[in-house]
C-alpha cells in the first residue's frame, strides 16, 4: 500500500525502536505498546486488515482529529520507515470490561448506560459506524470514572441513514453488555437479553433480573459476578 504520507497526521518511528518488555496486549490486526508515559502504539500484523486496505488509514486518520470521551481514538498514525503500520493513541489506567464483575452491579449498570447514551449520541452525530464492539473493546477508565471503546480499527464514517446508524450502533453496545451478562445465562435468558432495542429501559431491565433472582435466594447479590453466578445457578435449574 503506498500512501502519500505528507498528507496524514503522523509521526515517525524509528526501526526497533519497541521493545519486548514494553509490550502490553496484542489482539487479531497488532500488538500494543507502551510509548512514553501517557500514550501506547498499537503496531498492525504483517497483512492484517487494516494494513492491506487504504480505506482503513484514511478513516482512522479522520479520527485522530477528534476528542470524544467515550473511545480511544488514534493521536497520530505510526510511520515505520516510509509505511504507516499503526497509529498512536491514549495510555489508558484501568480494566477492560471482561474483568470488571467485582464492580457494584447498580454502579457497572449506571456507567454502562453513561457510556452507550455518549457514545451514541457522538458517534451518530458524526456518522460514524462502529464495529467489533465487545466486552474485550470496552475499558473501564480509572482516572474519568468511564468505559470507554477500543481497538476502532473498524469503524468507519458513513453515508447510510442516520436511522441504520443508530440503530445499528445502539444494538452492538447493547449486545456487548447483554454477552457479558449472558456468559453464564441459560438459552431462555439470553434469548431476552438479546431482545434489547430502541425502546427498551436499559437499566430497568437488568434491575429487575437482580430484582428476580433476589427471590431466589438469600445470598446479597451485590456485584456484578454475585449476579452472573445466580443467574448461571437459576438457568440450571430450568
Amino acid at each position: 500500500m503506498n500512501l502519500k504520507v505528507s498528507n496524514y497526521n503522523a509521526i515517525k518511528i524509528k526501526p526497533f525502536s519497541l521493545k519486548r518488555k514494553d509490550k502490553i496486549g496484542s489482539g487479531c490486526n497488532g500488538k500494543i505498546y507502551r510509548f512514553g508515559d501517557n500514550e501506547v502504539i498499537k503496531k498492525w500484523k504483517i497483512n492484517s486488515f487494516p494494513l492491506m486496505n487504504e480505506g482503513v488509514v484514511d478513516q482512522l486518520d479522520k479520527m485522530s482529529r477528534l476528542n470524544i470521551n467515550w473511545a480511544v481514538f488514534p493521536n497520530r498514525l505510526a510511520l515505520f520507515g516510509r509505511r504507516i503500520k499503526g497509529y498512536t493513541m491514549d495510555y489508558i489506567d484501568g480494566s477492560k470490561m471482561s474483568y470488571c464483575g467485582d464492580y457494584d452491579y447498580s454502579f457497572f449498570l449506571s456507567k454502562f448506560n453513561e457510556y452507550k447514551n455518549g457514545c451514541l449520541e457522538e458517534m451518530n452525530s458524526r456518522n460514524i459506524i462502529m464495529s467489533d464492539v465487545k466486552p474485550a473493546n470496552i475499558m473501564w477508565d480509572n482516572v474519568n470514572s468511564v468505559f470507554r471503546s477500543i481497538d476502532v480499527d473498524d469503524w468507519y464514517e458513513s453515508n447510510c441513514p442516520d436511522h441504520y446508524i443508530s440503530n445499528r450502533n445502539f444494538r452492538l453496545i447493547n449486545n456487548a453488555f447483554a454477552y457479558y451478562f449472558i456468559y453464564y445465562i441459560n438459552y431462555n435468558l439470553q434469548k431476552d437479553a438479546l431482545k434489547l432495542d430502541d425502546s427498551s429501559d436499559f437499566i430497568d431491565f437488568y434491575e429487575t433480573v437482580r430484582y428476580e433472582l433476589s427471590k431466589l435466594t438469600d445470598d446479597e447479590l451485590i456485584t456484578m459476578n454475585d449476579v452472573r453466578r445466580h443467574t448461571y445457578l437459576y438457568g440450571k435449574k430450568k
